[in-house]
């Protein structure tokens, strides 16, 4: 090291691990108080983002973040953190505030309701759970907005374009994409479907699928983000972390096409196979002339073989024995969750109970950590986080 002193250099003797901590501790210091604006005010001090605003968190992933930043900053950064908060006013609340928040004891992991708790130590003990429609009861969403939603998703349905051949005659798909980050929720681009792993569907492998996109209100509805939450923070209990990626599939399974009624109905066409993601949830929305025990959603042992079906006799014959549970979704918002990482799944066929149109409607939620590499579609990063394009280009 030199320093230059009456116009001449002089060699310098300096503690480099000394100097490296200063700069670390300076580095932590900027990064607390970064990630506290963002909290806090929802923006950035430094917009080095591609987002110029962060979406507010949920009321306690803010607390018990705030908490741990703020004694960050007065425990560990007690030489800066008083020099530098007249300063940092806009940003940080005032030192009574402060202190105050600091003496409260943090703020409890959130109040889940018993049927939330119950579903949670199902899930954590057998990496699936049968979840009952009170599940998603709380104090911020109850019965009305949750049958706005159902209702409004239903119809949405109705008036989407079939998926592609071979589902074309009896299946209908919507999709939407979300990044849960730190509690928020973004709403992303919309973009072909596809199957990062092409052996998770053995009839289309990767093949692009241009599902329909959801209508806003749909898209936006508080009932689908609180679903979404309920299962990321509570049922899943936040095991997947602060950064995951959520598509969203209503799915119709349908008797009839383009005015005619038919009995080539399938639920899952393309047999046992897993989904490419981490945690998978099903919904039942609608159960419309469904034959009672029909429409079964299965698990089956991760050893279980891609590609086969139940109705197939001489499948069945190897995958019967390594069916570990199954149940039939009856009633709306009743749902089944599992882990993809531990099993294959499937669904039966459905079966009218009676003459004339028969549909069943299901709300798919697969989530997983962020996939980095290439997208084969658009050359773009598989889930990259692009918000959504402008209402002119969606």
């Amino acid at each position: 090291y030199q320093r230059r002193v009456h116009g001449t250099t002089d060699d310098v003797e300096v503690d480099a691990d000394a100097v490296v901590a200063q700069l670390q501790a300076v580095g932590t210091f900027l990064f607390a108080v970064h990630a506290l604006s963002e909290i806090g005010a929802g923006v950035p001090p430094v917009k080095w983002e591609r987002e110029s605003f962060v979406p507010p968190q949920c009321p306690t992933y803010r607390q018990l973040t705030t908490n741990a930043l703020f004694r960050q900053l007065v425990e560990r950064h007690a030489g800066l953190f008083p020099r530098f908060a007249a300063g940092l006013v806009r940003l940080l609340p005032s030192w009574p505030q402060l202190q105050q928040t600091l003496q409260r004891p943090p703020t409890p992991v959130p109040a889940w309701t018993p049927a939330q708790h119950a579903a949670a130590a199902a899930f954590a003990e057998h990496r699936f759970a049968h979840l009952s429609s009170s599940v998603w009861l709380s104090e911020e969403v109850g019965p009305e907005q949750l049958e706005d939603f159902r209702q409004a998703t239903v119809a949405a349905l109705g008036e989407m374009e079939p998926d592609i051949a071979p589902y074309t005659t009896f299946r209908d798909v919507g999709y939407a994409r979300f990044r849960y980050r730190n509690g928020a929720f973004t709403s992303l681009r919309h973009k072909p479907f596809f199957q990062v792993d092409p052996a998770a569907n053995v009839l289309l492998r990767s093949q692009p699928r241009p599902f329909a996109r959801l209508p806003d209100h749909v898209r936006e509805h508080p009932a689908l983000l609180h679903l979404l939450r309920v299962l990321l923070e509570a049922v899943w209990d936040g095991d997947l972390g602060p950064d995951v990626h959520v598509n969203v599939h209503p799915v119709r399974v349908r008797n009839f096409h383009e005015g005619r009624l038919h009995d080539a109905v399938h639920t899952t066409l393309e047999g046992t196979h897993v989904d490419s993601v981490h945690r998978v949830a099903v919904v039942l929305l609608d159960r419309t002339n469904v034959a009672g025990e029909t429409a079964a959603t299965a698990l089956y042992d991760a050893s279980c073989p891609i590609g086969r079906r139940r109705d197939d006799p001489t499948d069945e014959a190897v995958i019967g024995p390594l069916r570990r549970a199954e149940v039939v979704l009856q009633t709306p918002f009743e749902a089944i969750t599992f882990d993809d990482t531990c099993f294959k799944h499937d669904a039966s066929d459905p079966h009218p109970a009676g003459p004339g149109e028969m549909q069943r409607c299901v709300l798919l939620i697969m989530c997983r950590l962020p996939c980095n590499q290439q997208s084969a579609v658009d050359g773009r990063v598989v889930d990259g986080y692009s918000p959504r394009s402008p209402r002119t280009e969606k």
